[in-house]
């Protein structure tokens, strides 16, 4: 199960913007933020933090106009990483 938490690592000044780390039984596997300094369509970032990832071909960041495109969007690219992993155990190439 994913989950948020709140997190915010960056400097004071931008202590008012929302922040998290997704979680999946209790393990770090990206980040959900507002942007600093947003532009129409881009407020929310997102990254898939998973090692190897990019292997997958699918996005690892990207932007989303609100919290819930962010993480519809992260979701996306999680799962898609989730079926090449299948994908690639059920080959045999491990």
């Amino acid at each position: 199960m994913l989950t948020l938490r709140q997190f915010n690592i960056g400097p004071p000044v931008y202590a008012h913007l929302l922040d998290y780390v997704v979680l999946e039984d209790g393990q770090s596997i990206g980040r959900i933020r507002e942007e600093r300094e947003p532009k129409p369509g881009r407020e929310w970032f997102w990254s898939l933090t998973i090692t190897g990832a990019h292997w997958a071909g699918v996005p690892t960041w990207g932007y989303g106009a609100s919290l819930e495109a962010a993480k519809a969007a992260f979701r996306a690219s999680l799962d898609g990483y989730r079926a090449w992993l299948a994908r690639d155990s059920d080959s045999g190439s491990s």
